[in-house]
């Protein structure tokens, strides 16, 4: 007699699910080639347990349990322990499912795939899956990357936003391990000479210029700082991150650029700038943080479109940013993530908004 392999337990729906210990039966059965449907039912029957088979009784009353087909009765179990839910609710579970602040991408999907099962969308789920992943993403440099791409299939938006996490995470990771402020530029305090001797400014533009002037102080540029770069571009309103938009010339947005010129912050720097390689900027204005002006200038060595200047405006300077003062970047993300609020609209308790900056 041939040997068995494997063996069936009893089912506890403690800590099982029907659908998974029939999964397992039928894996059982091919390795050990059991076809017959009689001798699938007598497997089934004589494993399942004591409980089992007198709800089984129960529910297929009058008849007794080995009148009934294998496949009879997985059906009738499979219907009282998973009840199939409403299409509807399922399709609604599906829809308005959004990655969380901390939840990374691949949970995330699936989830997806998880509430799909019930959903019916059949040849559709690739695209729906899609659809998903681009609407409930919940980040949304990821998402513009994948709105982007003119032909995006679920596979592709996949990809492309594993691999922008990874990136994320990776370059987060090497932030955690740049503590020797010596890798800092030589600071270099012209400030009061600059003030001395501003630069004109057309009419329009003065009462704004006194009001950033009045707010010009200097402060020392450490690990987790934050600097302003804005730029204009002949081809409509981009922005490098923590800049500014073409639109909106004097409402300078929080900035993003932590990035100084250690190993970590020339990468950050030749990456912006490859990616904006394609597009040709007709000025940039940098503060005069010796930081900033140095991350700018590395940023335009990348861009291979075109060699602009770069203007030191002393007017830029840190946003007043309450009770995160003085505290690293990340303390900001974690708190601005929690309150729901854009990065660039975002106020900490006690800072300054950007109407006030």
């Amino acid at each position: 007699m041939a040997s068995i392999i494997g063996s069936v337990s009893p089912f506890n729906e403690t800590e099982d699910t029907w659908q998974a210990y029939a999964e397992r039966l039928e894996h059982f059965f091919l390795a050990n080639e059991i076809d017959s449907e009689a001798k699938k039912r007598a497997v089934l029957l004589s494993s399942m347990g004591v409980e089992p088979y007198k709800l089984l009784s129960n529910l297929v009353a009058p008849r007794k349990a080995g009148e009934c087909s294998y496949t009879e009765i997985v059906d009738v179990l499979k219907n009282h322990h998973n009840p199939r839910p409403s299409t509807i609710v399922q399709r609604f579970k599906f829809n308005i499912r959004v990655r969380g602040a901390s939840e990374s991408i691949r949970p995330f999907v699936a989830e997806l795939k998880k509430l799909s099962e019930f959903c019916e969308y059949n040849d559709s789920l690739e695209e729906m899956l899609r659809d998903r992943l681009v609407c409930g993403i919940n980040n949304r440099r990821i998402q513009q990357r994948l709105l982007s791409e003119r032909s995006l299939t679920f596979a592709k938006a996949l990809d492309i936003a594993h691999a922008m996490e990874a990136a994320a995470e990776g370059i987060e990771d090497l932030s955690d391990h740049i503590t020797d402020k010596t890798m800092l530029p030589p600071m270099v305090n012209d400030r009061a000479e600059q003030e001395s001797s501003p630069s004109p400014s057309p009419p329009d533009t003065q009462s704004r210029k006194i009001q950033h002037d009045k707010h010009a102080v200097d402060r020392d540029i450490s690990v987790g700082d934050d600097v302003f770069v804005r730029n204009f571009s002949l081809h409509g309103g981009k922005w490098l991150p923590g800049g500014e938009t073409m639109s909106n010339r004097y409402k300078i947005m929080q900035g993003q650029l932590d990035t100084q010129l250690s190993e970590l912050g020339e990468e950050q720097a030749r990456l912006v700038g490859m990616r904006l390689k394609d597009q040709c900027f007709r000025h940039v204005f940098s503060s005069d943080l010796t930081r900033a002006a140095n991350t700018a200038k590395k940023i335009l060595a990348e861009n291979r479109s075109t060699a602009c200047g770069l203007t030191l405006d002393h007017r830029l300077r840190e946003r007043g940013f309450g009770s995160l003062e003085g505290r690293p970047f990340t303390d900001f993300k974690k708190v601005q993530e929690t309150s729901g609020v854009p990065h660039e609209m975002f106020t900490p308790q006690g800072g300054e908004t950007i109407e006030q900056f």
